[in-house]
């Protein structure tokens, strides 16, 4: 991965973050606002709110579905490697009792 995607890739996991603390403080300050209405601004920010926070927590189910299924593999690439020995026995050690 180059300098720029990587850099690209840390800068949208930042403003990701930032947007959703900004959306659960919002929905923390004005979840009982006076409301005016059908049309109602804050309402529809509100709402807004929570499909981003309803968005982090599928990325974040996404994101663990991904690591384990990571350390499955490679559990099982580990249980498949085979090891030579550390140590050569030879037959005439074993024969010789």
């Amino acid at each position: 991965m180059t300098k720029r995607r990587r850099t690209a890739a840390i800068l949208l996991t930042v403003l990701f973050v930032v947007a959703v603390l900004l959306s659960l403080d919002f929905i923390y300050q004005n979840h009982e606002h006076e409301c005016t209405g059908a049309d109602c601004p804050v309402c529809a920010v509100l709402h807004l709110a929570e499909e981003i926070g309803g968005g982090a927590k599928k990325a974040v189910a996404v994101c663990s579905s991904f690591a384990f299924c990571f350390a499955a593999l490679f559990a099982v690439k580990i249980k498949k490697q085979h090891l030579p020995a550390v140590t050569p026995v030879s037959l005439n050690d074993i024969l010789t009792i």
